[in-house]
């Protein structure tokens, strides 16, 4: 798309305490507009908002068929910023309502570009999933009946930078051993939906469980003989605090 109006260098130095002059996308001959593809601020900043680190980049697509709208978001901050819901949408909605093919605009230290198109959105990559030579045991997720749905509603959805979730989940005798990593160094959202592709696939690709990395996360879900090990109580917690751990810990 060509740009008309100011150049990009210009709106990165514009107030960045409120929206800056839109720079529109030159018409071209494609009819797709915001028009004709019903999209909203509030639809597109939901797959935009929250933390980044300096100078991040965060690309996104919404498909509206038979059209799409794709979006870019960039902190211009030498360090980690929050873009909030309120910044968003007044921004978007700026170009929604000013630029009809779309264009570019700031708010609050990031710059954001909106271009409503035709066709679909790209399809994302297949997760890159790896099976285990030897499987722990012989339980497979054919003995055991999981679902990805059931393993990614037990995960928390926000996660600090490289932080780590591990789980498990019983289906009496056995149980399902789940470990997922935020690859990034900024705090990341990880989507039911993405978790679920990327479960699915170790499912599908490896019956006696597999690692897999999908869209910044790394996962590694496997079946096991035996049910989860015991939660201790907060009791025994404190317990092991005062006097140094377990009993085994101690023994170690």
């Amino acid at each position: 798309m060509l740009l008309t109006i100011l150049p990009l260098a210009l709106l990165a130095f514009s107030s960045l305490s409120s929206v800056a002059a839109q720079q529109c996308f030159a018409p071209t001959m494609d009819p797709t507009d915001f028009v004709t593809t019903s999209a909203t601020a509030a639809q597109i900043c939901a797959s935009i908002i929250g933390s980044s680190i300096a100078f991040q980049t965060k690309n996104g697509c919404i498909n509206y068929p038979p059209n799409k709208v794709a979006f870019v978001v960039t902190n211009t901050s030498p360090s980690p910023a929050t873009l909030n819901i309120t910044d968003c949408t007044t921004a978007v909605q700026a170009i929604i309502n000013t630029c009809p093919k779309g264009g570019v605009t700031v708010i609050g230290g990031f710059i954001f570009s909106v271009d409503p198109a035709a066709g679909r959105c790209p399809l994302p990559p297949s997760p890159a999933t790896q099976c285990p030579d030897v499987a722990p045991d012989s339980i497979t997720f054919a003995n055991i009946g999981t679902t990805a749905a059931q393993i990614c509603n037990e995960l928390t959805l926000t996660y600090s930078g490289f932080e780590t979730e591990t789980g498990c989940l019983q289906y009496p005798p056995n149980s399902v051993v789940f470990v997922v990593t935020n690859t990034s160094p900024a705090q990341t959202v990880l989507t039911i939906a993405n978790c679920a592709i990327a479960v699915q696939s170790i499912i599908t690709t490896c019956h006696p469980g597999g690692v897999t990395t999908y869209q910044g996360f790394l996962y590694y879900v496997t079946p096991l003989a035996g049910l989860c090990p015991p939660i201790p109580h907060d009791d025994k917690i404190a317990e092991d605090q005062e006097t140094g751990g377990t009993e085994e810990t101690r023994r170690d």
